[in-house]
This record gives C-alpha cells, sequence and structure tokens, in this order.
C-alpha cells in the first residue's frame, strides 16, 4: 500500500517545474523594484501636491489592508416616547361682551319687548295691534294749532312702539332712549310747549298733572275740535315713554296707567 502511494505521488510531481535558485533571486528583484517605484511615485505625489493624503498613502503602501470585522446587530428599536398628559386649565365662565348689572338687563342701546306695556297692563277688552300703529298720534301731532314753535331737543338712538285698541278706543306707546342725558331736556321740553300754547284759540291743551310716576312724569289733557285726549310722558334713566289715549278723560286710569309704564321701563334700563 505504501509503494503505490509513493508511485502515485511521484507520477503526479514528476512533471512539475521547480524554480532555480536564480529564478527565485530573480522573482525577488522584481518586486524589489515594484515597490521602490510605488514609494517614488508617492514621494512625487508628495512633493507636487504637499498633501498628508499623499504621505499616508506612502505609509500604507507596504502594509496590508485589514477590513473591520462586520458584526450583525438588530437594528435598534426605537422606544416612543410616553406623551406628556395635559391638564386642561380651567377658566372662567366668560360674560357676554359689554354686559353688566343683573342677568336679563339691557347691554346696548336697543329697546327690549318687555320696557312696553303688555296685554296685562291695560284696561280689560283691549287687543294688541302691533308695534307700529298707524296715524299720528304724537303730542306734536297738536303742535299745528298752537302759536308758539314747539322744541324737540336731545338726540334719539333707539325706539320701540306698541299699541292695543277696543273699537275705536286706543291706546298706543312710544319709548324712546336718549343719548347722556338728553331725556330729561326732552321731559322739560313737553312743559314748555304745552305751556307756551295756553290760551290758543283752536286748542285746549293743558298739563294736568306732574311727578306722579318714574323719576319724572307729566300728564297732558288737550281737546281739538270736541275729540278729547290725554297723553302721559315718563322717565326713567335715559328712557322716555309716551302714551296716547285716545277720546280719554279718566286722569286716574291715566296716572295708572303711567305707574305701570314706569315698572316696565327697568326692563330697558339698569338704573331702577
Amino acid at each position: 500500500m505504501p509503494d503505490r502511494l509513493f508511485e502515485d505521488l511521484y507520477r503526479d510531481t514528476e512533471r512539475l517545474h521547480w524554480a532555480s535558485t536564480g529564478e527565485v533571486r530573480e522573482r525577488g528583484r522584481q518586486l524589489a523594484r515594484q515597490r521602490t517605484y510605488t514609494v517614488l511615485a508617492a514621494v512625487l505625489v508628495l512633493l507636487a501636491g504637499g498633501g498628508i493624503g499623499a504621505w499616508n498613502a506612502l505609509a500604507d503602501s507596504g502594509r496590508r489592508q485589514v477590513l473591520p470585522d462586520v458584526v450583525a446587530t438588530a437594528p435598534a428599536t426605537r422606544t416612543p416616547s410616553p406623551t406628556p398628559s395635559r391638564t386642561p386649565t380651567p377658566t372662567a365662565p366668560s360674560s357676554p361682551s359689554g354686559s353688566t348689572g343683573d342677568p336679563g338687563r339691557p347691554t346696548g342701546t336697543a329697546i327690549p319687548a318687555a320696557a312696553t306695556l303688555q296685554r296685562s297692563d291695560v284696561p280689560s277688552g283691549f287687543r294688541s295691534i302691533g308695534q307700529n300703529p298707524d296715524g299720528n298720534w304724537v303730542l306734536h301731532s297738536v303742535s299745528g294749532h298752537c302759536p308758539n314753535t314747539w322744541q324737540h331737543p336731545g338726540r334719539k338712538v333707539a325706539e320701540r312702539e306698541q299699541g292695543f285698541a277696543v273699537g275705536e278706543r286706543r291706546l298706543v306707546q312710544r319709548v324712546h332712549r336718549y343719548a347722556g342725558t338728553d331725556a330729561r331736556q326732552a321731559m322739560a321740553a313737553v312743559r314748555t310747549n304745552v305751556d307756551g300754547c295756553a290760551g290758543a284759540d283752536r286748542i285746549e291743551i293743558t298739563v294736568v298733572d306732574r311727578g306722579f310716576a318714574g323719576e319724572e312724569s307729566v300728564l297732558v289733557a288737550a281737546e281739538v275740535e270736541g275729540v278729547r285726549n290725554l297723553w302721559v310722558f315718563v322717565r326713567r334713566a335715559d328712557l322716555v315713554t309716551e302714551i296716547w289715549i285716545k277720546n280719554g278723560t279718566d286722569h286716574a286710569e291715566a296716572r295708572r296707567l303711567a305707574d305701570r309704564a314706569a315698572v316696565r321701563l327697568c326692563a330697558g334700563t339698569t338704573n331702577c
């Protein structure tokens, strides 16, 4: 068995060419020359560019590059940061812009319906005829029968009207809101206008009573061409109401309506 093994080995290596000593030396000299050329080339690059990178290339020219070991690692799992909980900041309930005083009280210039006479305030049998009754019924409508020129001082900023009727009788109310203290001037003008008309030929008009309701009040009675009418004026703060009682002659009933009107005006002002 060993003889056969040696026979096979001899047969496989019989034709191999073993380099001679001279050939080995020549191969060594070739490798040395190649290394010398590499070093010279690196020196020339270093001298020409002055770069540090060339110097590193020279230093590494004879080194064997070793690749770093690659270590398989699992991809990093990003842990989500907990979201901080937010505690809602308690806020105070907001109030309507510009609101003052008690709830339900007016805050602007508009006159609420509650500031006018209601069905329960007027005599039995009267029905509502809406906010804008037909006809020129205000006290100023009789000024044409007077010799004096009637004054109308004060700037009105809001108005509301309400009317009631039964048969031919009418009970109509108008409420005005005045700017600043103009409501006082309006009330003073009523007294001045009526007093200046006293003694006229075509009209009989007089101030029957004053100061019986609200902050200021005036009751005016007039008779024109045999037709009698009553007008009631009541002031509450910057509000002035005028009530026309067509064919009215009952002064006591007129005063009662003035009292009710003064109470209703509180719904349109905070000065009550």
